[in-house]
């Protein structure tokens, strides 16, 4: 699968979703009453390495980082504690190789 068909999945299965795309990023937001200029952030797309967030070194051909916002508690369900959050350019510190792909893991800055 790729970020279009994920797009496209996404907006065709749940109704109020909101896409936004810029800078190799796309981010859905939900917003069915279009309420807010954007809505609730749920979930991105990231497609390239940011300045303070190369972890993932998605400058590899194909590669991208599909991120799903988790409450704090399905967080601890899934990877246990929620570690401390990175100094600026740092990751989180959760034994994660982040430059792997097809795996459920958490986000590498923000872990949930």
């Amino acid at each position: 699968m790729n970020p279009n068909e994920i797009v496209r999945r996404v907006t065709s299965n749940f109704d109020g979703v909101v896409v936004k795309s810029s800078r190799g990023v796309t981010s859905f937001f939900y917003n069915p009453e279009q309420l807010f200029p954007h809505g609730v952030y749920f979930c991105t797309i990231k497609e390239k390495d940011g300045a303070n967030n190369q972890s993932s070194n998605l400058a590899r051909d194909g590669i991208y980082r599909f991120s799903i916002g988790l409450p704090k508690e399905k967080y601890v369900e899934l990877f246990g504690s929620v570690p401390k959050r990175p100094e600026k350019g740092g990751y989180v510190n959760t034994g994660d190789d982040f430059t792997e792909t097809n795996l459920l893991m958490p986000h590498p800055i923000y872990a949930y």
